[in-house]
């Protein structure tokens, strides 16, 4: 037939485009249900001439803005996939007919070769707008294992570019986000290799819009994972590392992206212990002497409030690093991190609901608030005037050492109340008589060294050492005294 038209002075272009605007006329006029015409729109809004991709995006957007197709619906299972045939290609199915049959030829094939029948993936541009569609559609988030394979040959297929990774990363993003957990599950550990790998060995995105846009999106399927599978992140203390590293790393434009996959994180760490928790407690320290990235100092704090208990000494010398950060967000979370819940102000975590109303998992986050309390004096001032604090404060500002100061007599007399609210003096002396090395020798050292910490503080309030004088600060230290 195509002879015939070029006998008639019509080249092989000529006829096609007619015989593709013909078609994409009659689905126009609803000759197919819209289920059916919405992968041709979606191949035909990337047609390489002009009349067939204007009437290929006229199609695409009617069928879409007007809510005509839904890829959640149980009818439009079968557009589903063959939009994934369209991204995969065939050749999976075409193999299993061949073992369905025991290795000889289905009945459909006649006597061609099974190669005849094997079609490859669409075009890359094509790719890009099949996965734009099928991120609109909570079906394809769970169709397993099409929606894996699609997320690994848009990130490193061969002949992938930035924009089919972008669209790649997207359509992982919302896979992480809408996939069922028994879908999700055994997945999982795959896409956050894949993720991890792709950080790694990505381009840098620095002066690159699309490499910006897409390690951006990198680090949003990360944290959505982070939310989904927080066994993964709790298992492998790297990975936060990596993501604090980033924050330090990253170009401005990404770190946005790098400090939402870090708060949203931060929860599937909770209950880390053991090396894990010492690597942890590294790294928060680690973060807070990041002078150029707030970013970093912010999730330090931000962590720490949030992973480990109020009494934990190494979480609230965390907060206490950042009380004079020149960044106002990071003195706010500092200053959240260095008040008991019910010393903020805030109305407890579900306090107007009856009790026979309380999901017992809000249930339990009232119990734990409500049990906080401050670390004891002894185990504060321990911490603080060991020999590697004794070094890292000599590059303290004044404002840090007074509030360390005063965190440390809020612990004194917290740990006052727990005694039946005996003066600060009967503590420290209590039991003065028993033997060295029990509670009141230990005591005694705690206030000993207290003493040396306000002395230190109020040299540097005075403008000694690297300080400079205030009044203010020097004024606290005194009656600290």
């Amino acid at each position: 037939q195509t002879k015939t038209q070029q006998g008639e002075g019509k080249g092989v272009m000529e006829y096609l485009l007619a015989r593709k605007v013909a078609v994409l006329k009659a689905l126009t006029g609803k000759m197919l249900v819209d289920e059916d015409s919405f992968p041709l729109a979606a191949v035909a809004s990337c047609g390489a001439h002009h009349d067939v991709r204007r009437m290929g995006e006229d199609l695409l957007r009617a069928l879409t803005q007007a809510n005509r197709v839904d890829l959640d619906a149980e009818s439009a299972t079968d557009a589903v996939n063959t939009l994934f045939l369209l991204l995969l290609g065939n050749a999976e199915l075409i193999k299993k007919d061949l073992q369905a049959a025991g290795g000889k030829a289905p009945a459909y094939m006649g006597s061609k070769s099974p190669t005849h029948f094997v079609a490859s993936a669409i075009d890359v541009p094509t790719r890009v707008v099949v996965l734009a569609q099928l991120c609109r559609s909570t079906r394809a988030a769970n169709t397993f294992p099409h929606a894996l394979q699609s997320i690994f040959q848009g990130l490193y297929g061969a002949d992938s570019n930035t924009r089919l990774k972008q669209g790649a990363m997207q359509f992982a993003v919302w896979t992480t986000t809408n996939a069922r957990t028994e879908v999700l599950k055994p997945i999982a550990p795959i896409i956050l290799t894949g993720l991890i790998k792709f950080i790694i060995e990505g381009e840098s995105a620095t002066n690159n819009p699309p490499l910006v846009q897409l390690r951006g999106f990198t680090y949003s399927a990360l944290g959505q994972l982070a939310r989904r599978a927080p066994h993964l992140f709790l298992a492998d203390i790297s990975i936060a590392e990596r993501l604090f590293e980033s924050l330090a790393a990253e170009p401005p434009e990404v770190k946005v992206s790098v400090q939402e996959a870090l708060s949203m994180s931060c929860t599937a760490y909770r209950g880390v212990a053991g090396n894990d928790k010492e690597r942890l407690i590294t790294l928060l320290l680690s973060a807070m002497s990041k002078k150029d990235a707030h970013q970093a100092r912010f999730c330090a704090v931000y962590w720490a409030n949030r992973l480990f208990t109020f009494s934990d000494v190494r979480a609230r010398y965390v907060c206490l690093l950042a009380v004079a950060d020149p960044k106002i967000e990071v003195r706010e979370e500092a200053d959240r991190g260095l008040l008991l819940p019910s010393e903020r102000g805030a109305a407890p975590i579900v306090s107007l609901q009856p009790a026979s109303l309380l999901h017992a998992q809000d249930a339990a986050i009232k119990a734990a608030i409500a049990a906080e309390t401050y670390p004891t004096f002894e185990d504060m001032v321990s911490y603080l005037s060991t020999s590697e604090m004794l070094v890292a404060r000599r590059e303290q500002t004044a404002a840090v050492k007074a509030a360390t100061v005063a965190f440390c007599n809020r612990c004194l007399a917290r740990s006052c109340e727990r005694e039946g609210g005996i003066t600060k003096a009967e503590y420290l002396k209590k039991t003065a008589a028993a033997a060295p090395g029990t509670v009141a020798s230990t005591r005694e050292v705690a206030a000993e060294e207290m003493n040396a910490l306000i002395e230190d503080s109020l040299v540097t309030a005075l403008g000694g050492v690297k300080g400079s004088a205030d009044a203010d600060l020097a004024r606290k230290c005194l009656v600290a005294l």
